[in-house]
């Protein structure tokens, strides 16, 4: 199934890890047909070992799943960006160099089995040729590096803004309440006037918390994790 931009206010998403792709395709089927469905399964695509993951992984995962017609994401973070405490945690295996990070979305965007959702930074955003009838843009920036200050997060919303991208989002650490408090802000006042749909998600000690009134305050990804 497709989702229309315009289908829904806010979107649930599962985020799918695994080591190689037999277990990346396994917890993805499992997710599908869970009781409590989400809108959309993430695929995880940093998680996979190293040694399994290439292009062809990508593409192998991609044209598995698309037997169970289900609206998919392609997510392949910056490694090198994230903390180390985040990096044991949220299980990153891949690394590497920026270039082959945006060869494995390239090849997520391949018409075949193009995933609904590509989530890239805006910087890299003319180096991804896709569909648009076919896939969505989640351009996205990543900010792993301490505490969020709103002057810091308004002027990279301010710049997302001014370029491609059918949804913005903005991930981040959130360990303190001034981080918090300036993600939720920036949610809020982006309600006020922009009709592009912003998405948080946060890690960290106040993840959970913050992810709850993200979603209550209108973040367009509600993460179930």
């Amino acid at each position: 199934k497709k989702i229309s931009m315009s289908d829904k206010k806010q979107l649930l998403v599962k985020t799918i890890k695994g080591k190689d792709d037999i277990q990346m395709v396994g917890t993805a089927r499992l997710a599908a047909r869970a009781k409590n469905k989400p809108d959309i399964i993430a695929l995880m695509f940093d998680t996979m070992e190293s040694y399994y993951l290439d292009r062809k992984a990508v593409k192998d995962v991609l044209s598995q799943l698309k037997l169970i017609k289900y609206p998919l994401m392609a997510v392949v973070r910056n490694v090198n960006s994230v903390h180390p405490d985040l990096r044991m945690h949220e299980g990153f295996k891949r690394e590497g160099h920026d270039l082959n990070r945006i060869d494995l979305l390239r090849a997520a965007a391949e018409p075949e089995n193009a995933a609904q959702f590509i989530e890239i930074e805006d910087r890299y955003l003319r180096n991804i040729f896709f569909d648009a009838n076919l896939t969505k843009i989640v351009s996205v920036y990543y900010d792993f590096d301490g505490i969020l200050f709103y002057d810091d997060l308004r002027k990279v919303y301010d710049k997302m803004h001014k370029k491609a991208g059918d949804v913005l989002k903005i991930e981040g650490i959130v360990d303190d309440v001034v981080s918090k408090k300036n993600l939720l802000r920036l949610l809020t006042e982006h309600a006020k006037g922009s009709e592009r749909p912003l998405a948080i998600r946060a890690h960290g000690i106040l993840a959970r918390e913050t992810n709850a009134m993200a979603g209550e305050l209108g973040s367009y990804f509600v993460y179930m994790d």
